[in-house]
């Protein structure tokens, strides 16, 4: 067993995967579910109200892990390790920051080497711009600044940085003797993408790096995204074809001068109907105004979030002076930042996770009045309540989530605990 640094030529590589034992079931909420891929190489489904992939390399030195799902399902992970394990978990490596594929990382302890690009290594460091650092966070061990791989259990596991595409520290894990891509968040299978614009992404970036990927891999190849089922080849040729088509239309919009909501009548992106989620992020409708944004000229990109300013102010002078100053910037400045509800929604996640919970509660509610067709603001103010323990708010709240979406497996799973269902 042995850690290498080294440059990885990914691209060049000429693969074959067995894919004969993987099978696609209906994840179970709350729960994780186990596929394997190879007879090492596990691919597990972490549900909470959305499926994260991850993936486990299990054999005699022990298990890797890369990526390690939502905080709420890290006992399930725990519980699904034990079922893999021909010894103890020794390398956890995280793709990018977003807290749906970091999260079960609480589970690790010094024990386990927890491997991260330096730029998700700096934003898992606890910190949340002016907010004081989480306690307890599970930081990277070791930062990696370029390629990496890593010798386990007998193959080799090659780690990719691509720079400026869903985030600024996003890595491809290649695990060679498997002959699996795990791309990460740099596809939503079957999902409208997300581009975290706020944390060094870059539209055109990321979909040239797909473009790159599927002009040069094997057809045989099967690639795992973040979310959803795996992907062949063709089909991640098919999903470039939607970036071509959207980027296309919102570049042409630019020099037109259209705006971007006259590019969402366009009758051609019916065919990815499908493919917007409940989630604000996953949604052509948040999609092609992040496409007009990236492809802006870089003096007229934003480059940090709305919440920056509003964590000085929260800090500095309370959370009525931080409402007040969003609404001032959304009147007088609504181009300049990005005031939208995810904004908010993350801002009120950091302020609660810090027991901050009247700054919590300002935030979640100023959502709740910005966004009141949003079935996100509902639930996120129902786990507001279940933390601060008024159990009937939270009933009523998440009850009203499932009012506005019928399909919030979120608020069906903590109805059900908060009535003490079965």
């Amino acid at each position: 067993m042995r850690m290498m640094m080294t440059a990885v030529a990914l691209l060049l590589l000429t693969c074959f995967v067995d894919t004969t034992e993987a099978q696609e079931e209906d994840p179970v909420q709350g729960q994780i579910s186990v596929t394997r891929l190879t007879e090492r190489l596990y691919k597990l489904e972490s549900n909470y109200a959305f499926t994260v992939n991850l993936m486990v390399l299990a054999g005699p030195d022990g298990l890797l892990i890369v990526d390690a799902g939502v905080t709420q399902t890290a006992e399930q992970l725990r519980a699904a390790l034990d079922t893999l394990a021909d010894g103890p978990v020794k390398y956890v490596v995280s793709t990018h920051s977003h807290g749906d594929h970091t999260g079960g990382n609480s589970l690790f302890g010094p024990e386990v080497v927890l491997i991260a690009h330096e730029n998700t290594a700096r934003r898992m460091s606890g910190r949340y711009y002016a907010l004081p650092p989480l306690s307890g966070v599970r930081a990277a061990d070791i930062s990696a600044s370029s390629d990496f791989s890593i010798q386990f259990n007998g193959e080799e596991i090659r780690f990719t940085h691509v720079p400026g595409a869903h985030t600024d520290g996003d890595l491809m894990a290649f695990f060679t003797g498997s002959r699996v891509l795990y791309v990460a968040d740099l596809l939503f299978a079957d999902l409208i993408p997300f581009v975290d614009l706020g944390l060094g992404g870059d539209v055109q970036n990321y979909a040239d790096n797909l473009k790159r990927l599927a002009d040069t891999l094997p057809p045989d190849i099967v690639v795992v995204p973040g979310h959803g089922r795996n992907y062949s080849l063709d089909e991640v040729k098919a999903y470039c074809r939607m970036l071509e088509y959207t980027i296309g239309l919102a570049q042409r919009a630019l020099e037109e001068g259209t705006a971007a909501e006259d590019v969402l009548k366009d009758e051609g992106l019916a065919q990815w109907a499908a493919w917007s989620h409940t989630f604000e992020t996953t949604r052509m409708e948040y999609w092609i105004p992040c496409i007009f944004r990236s492809l802006q000229p870089s003096d007229q990109l934003v480059p940090l979030s709305i919440c920056e300013l509003l964590t000085r102010t929260l800090v500095s002078d309370g959370a009525t002076a931080a409402v007040e100053q969003y609404r001032r910037l959304k009147q007088t400045e609504p181009q300049r930042y990005n005031f939208g509800e995810g904004e908010l929604n993350n801002l009120g996640y950091q302020l609660m996770w810090r027991q901050m919970m009247p700054e919590a509660y300002a935030v979640f509610d100023l959502n709740l009045q910005e966004h009141p067709e949003s079935a996100n603001v509902y639930d996120s103010m129902g786990e507001y309540y279940m933390t601060s323990g008024q159990k009937e708010l939270a009933i009523q709240f998440y009850e009203k989530s499932l009012e506005v979406d019928s399909t919030n497996a979120n608020a069906v799973e903590m109805l059900r605990q908060l009535k003490g269902e079965r």
